[in-house]
């Protein structure tokens, strides 16, 4: 009856992800997410991870990671927790990002099985890509 988790890490990635204004959009791993270590969770390459456990539970979801913002000046970007494809409401955390940069986030939710995670960035201020260099994301029952 142990509790379930999982340590999904990112480490180099050179993808950016594409932006269009105002619109959310899933991180671009370059397919380089990998578990470091899971307990009733499967990580897939693209930053999803999935609850393959039975019973609902509670989670802790931490997120650390690093960016370099495409183009010139500072923009406002959004980075939020998804579950099945919808924002968590109030996962919100907004920076103001010149070049580089990093940010942590933490927020809670249930689980039931099938139900998976993702990190979403958005550009409140123009078009200019995000590139999320290196990241470790933990979910913790």
């Amino acid at each position: 009856n142990s509790t379930g988790g999982c340590v999904m890490t990112m480490n180099g990635n050179t993808q950016a992800t594409a932006l269009v204004e105002d619109t959310p959009t899933k991180v671009d791993t370059d397919s380089l997410a990998v578990a470091q270590a899971s307990v009733r969770y499967t990580v897939a390459t693209d930053g999803r991870v999935t609850y393959n456990g039975t019973k609902q539970i509670y989670v802790s979801l931490h997120a650390s990671l690093s960016y370099n913002k495409s183009g010139g000046g500072a923009d406002e970007y959004s980075f939020y927790f998804y579950k099945n494809g919808v924002q968590l409401a109030g996962s919100e955390t907004l920076v103001d990002a010149e070049l580089n940069g990093s940010v942590s986030m933490v927020y809670g939710t249930l689980m039931s099985q099938t139900d998976y995670i993702e990190v979403f960035v958005e550009n409140t201020q123009s078009a200019d890509d995000m590139l999320v260099v290196d990241w470790q994301v933990l979910v913790r029952e």
